[in-house]
């Protein structure tokens, strides 16, 4: 049975039916164990991702009604990812994505500080901040984030820091990234 199927005929279409979802948070809420909660967060989210894959209307606004409170409420990162990316795709809120993968950054999640490190560079839907880029650059390079790593080795390179570049671009190429091996190589034969 799907989160809102219970009191579903009860209410007009447009406004959906978050009885049964209440209910569930008041039990994350007031369940002892964080294990519990952990688990309930995810069953949720499940089900959220359930209602995504016949896309309406109504069950996008119930997916996101539950993402929403997963990631405000109980700060559960894959959630709080899912509405950095619906506010890139789904609503376009620049301002608001940044929001959300700040919240992932601080959460831990290597995404979520590489995105926000994008966003301050380029000052979308935030002030341009490159210094503070470059720290969450470095949050998602230390946690395996290729691109991040080579956003770094552009830094370093561009402010003289042979040494830092060098390790940057050799994390980047470690990682994947391609277009480090040409950097690290044109780096290299300079010095």
């Amino acid at each position: 049975m799907s989160l809102f199927d219970k009191m579903k005929k009860h209410q007009p279409p447009e406004k959906p039916n978050d009885g049964e979802f209440k209910s569930d948070v008041n039990t994350i809420l007031h369940g002892t164990s964080v294990q519990n909660r952990k688990e309930m967060c995810e069953l949720e989210y499940m089900k959220a991702r359930r209602l995504l894959k016949n896309p309406t209307v109504e069950t996008v606004a119930r997916a996101k009604n539950i993402m929403n409170t997963l990631a405000t409420d109980f700060d559960y990162l894959p959630a709080v990812l899912w509405m950095a990316e619906f506010s890139v795709n789904g609503v376009k809120n620049p301002e608001q994505a940044a929001m959300w993968y700040k919240k992932a950054a601080d959460l831990g999640s290597a995404n979520g500080a590489s995105k926000i490190a994008d966003i301050l560079m380029d000052g979308r839907g935030v002030t341009r901040n490159p210094k503070l880029a470059m720290e969450y650059y470095k949050i998602a390079a230390d946690n395996g984030i290729a691109s991040a790593s080579f956003a770094l080795g552009e830094y370093y390179a561009k402010t003289g820091n042979r040494e830092e570049a060098v390790k940057a671009y050799e994390k980047a190429v470690k990682g994947g990234y391609k277009d480090a091996e040409k950097k690290l190589a044109k780096l290299k034969k300079k010095f």
